[in-house]
């Protein structure tokens, strides 16, 4: 037998005498957002897309959220001010970054991106996760549909 097939044999017995590897926790990935100079975040499994730089045409309405429509794929979506729908000062007027959620044929737009985090499962119990030393909140779905309702 080669010194090399020896190696790769031992190598292989090797791995049945260790211990089995801790199961790694589960986690969850999030877009983190800007609401004026507040950081937020949402699930990246309840977005359907993230857009930049879409022309919304404004509408006249009573419903101060709705910023307007885009057209997306050949249909007609309309986009809702993210931080008016939270209670936050309105998004402001150059706000580019818009997120359609994957439950609904909605959008939502937002003062500014920082990227993607990925976050133990356990992190999000309570609807807060640090990041650089700053809480971030995660805006659970249900409260966002929760609030278009009553916006209907």
């Amino acid at each position: 037998m080669t010194d090399r097939a020896r190696a790769m044999r031992e190598l292989f017995d090797r791995g049945f005498a260790a211990p089995p590897a801790e199961p790694t926790p589960p986690t969850r990935d999030l877009l983190r957002i800007r609401l004026g100079d507040m950081p937020h975040a949402i699930a990246l499994d309840d977005i359907a897309a993230l857009h930049a730089g879409l022309a919304i045409l404004a509408l006249p309405t009573t419903v101060r959220e709705l910023r307007g429509v885009v057209v997306l794929r050949g249909q007609l979506v309309p986009i809702y001010d993210l931080a008016m729908l939270l209670g936050f000062p309105p998004a402001a007027a150059t706000a580019r970054w818009i997120v359609t959620l994957r439950t609904r044929a909605i959008g939502l737009v937002f003062d500014g991106s920082d990227g993607h985090a990925r976050v133990p499962v356990a992190a999000l119990a309570s609807g807060i996760v640090r990041f650089d030393d700053h809480a971030c909140t995660v805006i659970a779905r249900r409260d966002l549909e929760a609030r278009l309702d009553k916006e209907r």
